[in-house]
């Protein structure tokens, strides 16, 4: 089985987590056969697995010494289980559970009621924030959280918050979780987080925001950046 460079980048970096070491301590990973596959008088005799088979990997850590692990057993997911990895970028749109109605009960019992429609002059009030690009430094390992700027939006109501990432796996730079994060904020005293349009609410005007983008670097070579592109929160 042959891996791409990216996938094994991804295999490595899930190696170390699922160990609980830094990254920068492994030295080299080898993918190795499954242990649970026995030779019995000449005959293969195969573990069958509740789900998918996993990649064992023996990791040699930078002072010789060893450590076995498995990955994408069960049911896989992340990375380090794709032949084409990219990092995850989470945003606000309507279409990621935004406006799932929240309910106490069976539907209709107990669900929230549709919010009013957008005025027409907080609308015209409102001022989105928008990005073409911005280039992140990449300087530290651990949590970054990235300014993106300051707006308005009508009413309270969020109807879009979206970016691209100009590469979206870097090589350069390793991100927790191969997330990427945009958040949106109220900068009113009584603001209700951007989590659910309906328990958020509707308000008269506009409501002030400010845009951030979370994520947190587990490795980074210098020179580094997070290339951001398209952002758009309105």
């Amino acid at each position: 089985m042959h891996y791409s460079a990216e996938r094994c980048l991804a295999i490595t970096e899930a190696a170390a987590e699922s160990l609980g070491l830094d990254p920068g301590r492994l030295a080299s990973i080898a993918i190795v056969p499954d242990p649970n596959v026995q030779i019995v008088d000449g005959q293969r005799t195969i573990v069958i697995y509740g789900g998918a088979t996993p990649i064992f990997v023996e990791v040699t850590l930078i002072d010789g010494s060893t450590m076995p692990t498995s990955l994408c057993g069960g049911i896989p997911g992340g990375a380090a289980c794709t032949d084409d990895p990219h990092l995850s970028t989470q945003g606000l749109v309507p279409g990621d559970g935004y406006r799932d109605i929240p309910c106490t009960g069976d539907p209709p019992t107990g669900c929230a009621t549709p919010l009013p429609r957008i005025d027409a002059k907080a609308r015209a009030e409102a001022r989105p924030i928008v990005v073409k690009r911005l280039e992140v430094p990449i300087d530290h390992v651990g949590g970054y959280e990235v300014d993106l700027g300051e707006g308005s939006i009508p009413n309270g109501i969020l109807t879009r918050a979206s970016y691209t990432l100009g590469d979206d796996w870097p090589d350069h730079a390793s991100i927790a979780n191969y997330t990427v994060r945009l958040e949106v904020r109220s900068l009113e005293p009584d603001g209700q987080p951007f989590q659910n349009y309906y328990e958020h609410g509707w308000r008269a005007g506009t409501e002030r925001i400010r845009a951030v983008l979370v994520f947190s670097v587990t490795r980074f070579d210098p020179g580094a950046v997070l290339d951001v592109r398209d952002i758009v929160v309105e």
